[in-house]
């Protein structure tokens, strides 16, 4: 029984020591925007990036520069900070549903300056990786809101069951062997 113990103890310390928290920077002037523009009006950008071939969905989550409530479906899951300058923002997960989304897009705004806004393909995002941009508008703007598109996904109660019962299933054969030997 005691090595039945360590055994769980040893598979979980390893899965927790599995996850990586890992960081996706996405920098103005280097990092590709899928789309940028000048329109100033959000109702103008969503007109524009809802029409376009990238098949971007509807808002998920959001954060305006000097709110301090974030807004959207997912708005209990992550939290944002921007610097003093609002030149660089910081999207980080920190419980509950995360975004699971392909296609995922990040829209960066400012509104004043060309160009007003960035449109990015964040795809390959698992959502819970933290999502740093840098370099927007530093000498001239400021970021005034970040929000992330796409039609979501939520895994359903099913499969998480299933896959507890089949870890439990494992768990009480290898028991059974471990008494038998």
């Amino acid at each position: 029984m005691k090595t039945l113990k360590k055994l769980v103890l040893c598979a979980a310390l390893a899965g927790c020591m599995a996850i990586d928290a890992k960081a996706i920077l996405i920098t103005a002037g280097t990092t590709t925007p899928l789309a940028t523009g000048n329109q100033t009006s959000t109702s103008q950008i969503l007109s524009i990036i809802q029409s376009s071939p990238y098949n971007v969905g509807p808002e998920l989550y959001k954060m305006n520069v000097g709110d301090p409530s974030d807004v959207g479906s997912f708005a209990s899951s992550y939290t944002t900070t921007f610097n003093s300058e609002a030149s660089t923002f910081e999207i980080t997960y920190i419980s509950g549903s995360a975004i699971v989304a392909n296609p995922a897009y990040l829209l960066v705004k400012d509104g004043k300056h060309s160009p007003a806004w960035y449109l990015f393909d964040i795809s390959g995002w698992n959502g819970t990786d933290v999502l740093q941009g840098a370099n927007f508008w530093p000498a001239e703007g400021a970021i005034s809101h970040v929000a992330i598109y796409g039609t979501a996904s939520v895994p359903d109660g099913g499969s998480t069951i299933a896959l507890l019962g089949s870890a439990l299933v494992g768990v009480g054969a290898l028991r059974r062997k471990l008494l038998k030997a």
